[in-house]
């Protein structure tokens, strides 16, 4: 739901089911980083996901703190770019897309 809120367009709540047991939690936290963490360069190791599972005290303040510092970094970066594309004249080139292929 903290995904959700700051990055709406990347979260789809009806993946994630209420859970009570074990599995279904690593099922969540799974899912999050398979579908959402990645697109921002996140991931949770398992360790640390049986750590949140578990209720370790300390861990999830831990995966909290690093979360909100990386939607930080992800969303100023955004900003910067739609700052940048807003800057450019229309029709001028400014630079490679993203992932663009270069034959050598």
């Amino acid at each position: 739901e903290i995904v959700a809120h700051f990055l709406p367009s990347y979260v789809e709540l009806h993946n994630y089911t209420p859970a009570n047991n074990s599995q279904q939690k690593r099922t969540n936290w799974e899912t999050l980083n398979r579908k959402v963490f990645k697109r921002f360069d996140f991931n949770i190791p398992s360790n640390i996901v049986n750590g949140i599972i578990l209720c370790k005290p300390g861990v999830i303040e831990i995966v909290l703190y690093n979360l909100r510092v990386k939607i930080l970094n992800y969303k100023k970066k955004e900003d910067e770019e739609s700052e940048s594309d807003a800057k450019s004249e229309p029709g001028q080139w400014n630079g490679a897309p993203p992932n663009a292929y270069y034959p050598n």
